[in-house]
């Protein structure tokens, strides 16, 4: 019999990490994303599509069919390799069919390399790199191959007449795919202003897709109506991004495209704030003329100084952007999080930059040859009271080998970051003499022949687990060779340069390319299930290491699905379910379409699940659904109902003892008795709309930053707060060492 809760309030823990954040920006790491890219091989045949849209598909094979089809010849596809030992190349091969699963011939399949996917790179322009690989059409079948080199992924473009193009990303040898085409979705809307409802003309709109290459993308304007609309999308994981020019961005939205392959969405844009100031050398005071200014530290609205170094931003405040970044050639990138409070829509934010130092070397390979266009980075990344720091400034080697990074900033240690593709990709930490020294030459970093790593991961019964995440967590055994023997080593963010992510394919087996000599671990991080203990390897210069097996146990499993309180299921929903008996176990997943969501390999005792909205979506509906919690839920439960019920919002600002709004303070709210039911990042004016139960009277508590917990409690600021209460005016009062509001 099916448990549920009407009404469930979760406990919600505010981890500030903002590197994790980061890095969940560059990479997506939700099982709901994967299916949409292609279909395996070995899976049942994708289902017809709906009237509308088989009648489309139809058209456009009778338009296909009347145009001769070109003679190709036929494609052989070899059988999936069952040998014990890959060897270091295997075949990547598909079909090309429509809706209706009739073959495409003469579709045409881009194979597009990215550098470096496997690494989270924050060099912006080396992320969205796709260097062209092969092209390649399809037989009368439908039908193409090629030969990969293990562990180097590929994304693969298929276009065809009448059809929208589809984006695969992230593919690797040995794997078999069913690429469907079809006439593609459709997007429209209208933007207004929040203020008065009036239309916003010449917005720029942007689709892109998830988790993949950021190349892939799609732009149109708002008309003067403030309509706008896109067509021939590929139904997979995309996201929008609105953009006015002076106006709030939306942030992402992800697009969940329904059975008519169409989707309207309307947004309400808010005022922008301003930031104006100067910018300034740090130690002479003297402008910076031409010193950019950003929102957020990948600049996504940008003003430059002029000739004085002044600078006015326009369309600040975007959601989850509330930070400004300067940066100037020869100069140390500087990022701000402390932002002064909004006078009149205005933030006054002046940056002096501090001159930046340079690291030098030359790139050889293990003859001591010169290494021509080899990769090199410079990169830092560090937690500070003003929040999360990171650069990633780089460049290319010469055909001396020689490389120069000219723009350091001088207050953070960096890790020099080498890359080439068919040598070992190396990492070194540079000594603490780079902070005494406008230019640091370290010398010759000689890159040696690459090794592959090729090993599965199985269930309990040796069946090979597909897309299944997978990372090796190491570096070059001389990554330290640099420091002074005497010196200590530095404290980093390791995961940006010395943890590699893929996925295994249909049988469970995955590889990674292009390893120095060194110790690694293997990380195993199943969606749906328990993740295993950390696997060692160690490898050699070279070497082909193989047979590295790592089991997931099948162990019990928990599974539901989560509901509204009409039982209608609710999609793309967070499912946590973690041990309430001590242990550790913590598993998450998202609901399917229906809601439907199944967790494995859990050891027998009593869990909490959870259901959390993880859409980020203010336009959407299940935003107003409150997290859901389930107590002692025995492993083994297979019919298990979470209900997600509609809240109701408690609306207002965070301030200061004297009045000064706070944008860095959270709001958690709580029912006497109970555990907090929620918690609001306030906007950059001090606004928080906190989600609470219908009907309920809760106490509002802020929680303000701190420069070592990241977060302190102030305790309660209001009790008694009914739900749909509007105008709330929190007081905070400020912990002696965390930083007062418009103070630096």
């Amino acid at each position: 019999m099916s448990r549920r809760l009407r009404i469930a309030i979760p406990a919600l823990v505010f981890v500030a990490c903002a590197a994790w954040a980061v890095r969940a920006f560059l990479f997506d790491r939700e099982d709901a994303s994967r299916a949409a890219d292609s279909t395996p091989a070995s899976a049942p045949p994708p289902a017809n599509p709906p009237e509308s849209a088989a009648a489309a598909d139809a058209a456009l094979a009778a338009t296909r069919d009347a145009v001769p089809k070109p003679e190709l010849p036929d494609v052989v596809i070899e059988p999936v390799d069952d040998d014990a030992e890959p060897g270091r190349e295997a075949q990547l091969a598909g079909v090309v069919q429509d809706g209706s699963e009739l073959p495409i011939v003469g579709a045409t399949i881009e194979v597009l390399l990215p550098p470096s996917r496997e690494f989270s790179v924050l060099d912006l322009e080396r992320n969205a790199q796709l260097d062209p690989w092969a092209e390649l059409k399809s037989d009368r079948a439908g039908r193409f191959a090629l030969q990969l080199e293990r562990g180097r992924p590929v994304d693969l473009k298929v276009s065809a007449d009448g059809f929208a193009s589809r984006w695969i990303p992230s593919r690797y040898a040995g794997e078999r795919l069913v690429v469907v085409l079809d006439a593609g979705c459709t997007l429209s809307g209208r933007l207004t202003r929040a203020d008065d409802g009036t239309p916003v003309e010449d917005v720029n709109l942007k689709v892109f897709r998830y988790g993949g290459p950021s190349t892939v993308s799609y732009t149109t304007t708002s008309d003067a109506d403030g309509c706008y609309r896109f067509a021939g999308l590929p139904a997979d994981d995309m996201m929008l991004q609105v953009t006015p020019a002076r106006g709030r961005s939306s942030g992402w939205v992800r697009l969940e495209f329904g059975a008519d392959h169409a989707l309207v969405k309307d947004f309400a844009l808010e005022r922008e704030l301003v930031v104006r100031g100067r910018v300034t050398d740090a130690k002479s005071g003297a402008p910076i003329p031409g010193a950019e200014v950003g929102e957020s530290w990948v600049f996504t609205k940008v003003a430059r100084a002029d000739a004085e170094g002044a600078y006015e931003l326009h369309g600040f405040g975007s959601p989850g952007s509330y930070e400004v970044h300067a940066r100037a050639p020869g100069y140390g990138k500087q990022g701000r999080r402390d932002l002064p409070e909004p006078v009149d829509g205005t933030i006054a934010l002046d940056f002096a930059l501090t001159p930046a130092r340079a690291v030098t070397g030359r790139v050889v390979d293990a003859s001591h040859a010169a290494v021509d266009g080899a990769y090199v980075a410079a990169v830092a990344s560090a937690m500070l009271n003003r929040g999360h720091f990171a650069e990633w400034p780089s460049t290319r080697t010469g055909a001396d080998g020689r490389f120069e990074i000219a723009s350091l900033n001088p207050e953070f240690h960096h890790t020099l970051f080498v890359q080439k593709r068919g040598a070992a990709t190396v990492v070194y930490e540079l000594s603490a003499a780079e902070y005494g020294t406008p230019s640091l030459d370290v010398g010759d970093v000689v890159l040696s022949p690459p090794a592959l790593l090729i090993g599965r991961v199985v269930d309990d019964k040796g069946v090979g687990l597909p897309n299944v995440d997978t990372a090796l967590a190491g570096a070059n055994d001389d990554r330290y060779r640099l420091l002074d023997p005497r010196e200590p080593r530095p404290q980093t963010f390791g995961f940006y340069v010395e943890e590699r992510r893929t996925r295994t394919d249909a049988r469970g087996r995955f590889s990674f390319a292009d390893l120095p000599a060194g110790s690694f671990k293997v990380l195993v991080r199943p969606s749906q299930r328990k993740e295993p203990k950390p696997v060692p390897v160690e490898i050699a210069a070279g070497e082909v290491k193989r047979g590295v097996v790592v089991t997931l146990a099948n162990g019990a499993s928990i599974a539901g699905r989560v509901v509204t309180a009409a039982g209608v299921g609710v999609a793309s929903v967070r499912v946590f379910v973690e041990s309430v008996d001590g242990g550790t176990t913590r598993v998450s997943t998202l609901s399917g379409a229906d809601g439907r969501f199944d967790t494995r390999g859990l050891d027998l005792g009593r869990y909490r699940v959870r259901a959390i909205d993880s859409s980020g979506d203010p336009t959407d509906e299940r935003c107003k659904l409150l997290p859901a919690e389930l107590d002692s839920v025995e492993a083994g439960t297979g019919d298990l109902d979470v209900v997600m019920t509609v809240g109701a919002p408690i609306r207002g600002v965070v301030t200061d003892a004297d009045g000064h709004r706070i944008a860095r303070a959270w709001v958690q709210a709580q029912v006497d008795g109970q555990k907090p039911t929620w918690t609001d990042d306030p906007d950059g004016e001090g606004r928080f709309s906190v989600l609470v139960p219908d009907g309920a009277v809760v106490n509002l508590s802020v929680q303000l930053p701190h420069p070592v917990l990241f977060m302190r409690d102030a305790g309660v600021a209001a009790s008694g707060v009914k739900a749909g209460a509007d105008g709330v005016v929190l007081k905070a009062t400020m912990p002696p060492d965390a930083p007062a509001p418009g103070k630096h």
